[in-house]
């Protein structure tokens, strides 16, 4: 569900659904997210520091809502905000991507290499 505010699509909050606590996030505060199955592990940016959610959703469903043309699928087991990547490390085999305050990456497929590339 969005609940928008204005015509922006920044200013559109995303209700992630969790059981009875969902998780509301702007769309800029969002930086990627990785797939476990069923769930999903969701780095956001809140109160100045980034935080993760483990969250029962697919990564399908979560790419669904956050339907803004910074945010994409790299690969199968990623969902991207590319305006938060702040290094791309790697060569055509492979490339990982850094963000801002966390240790961890996402990855990008080389199947996915072509239609993303416009973003990097």
């Amino acid at each position: 569900m969005i609940l928008s505010q204005g015509n922006d699509c920044h200013l559109a909050m995303v209700d992630i659904p969790n059981g009875s606590q969902p998780l509301k996030l702007l769309p800029s505060d969002f930086i990627f997210a990785k797939s476990m199955d069923n769930y999903c592990m969701i780095y956001f940016r809140m109160d100045g520091a980034v935080k993760k959610r483990l969250v029962r959703i697919t990564l399908s469903r979560l790419s669904e809502l956050f339907n803004t043309k910074s945010i994409h699928r790299c690969h199968r087991s990623f969902l991207v905000n590319f305006e938060k990547i702040i290094v791309k490390e790697g060569n055509a085999k492979g490339f990982l991507l850094r963000f801002a305050d966390t240790e961890d990456c996402a990855v990008i497929s080389r199947s996915a290499l072509k239609s993303v590339s416009p973003y990097l």
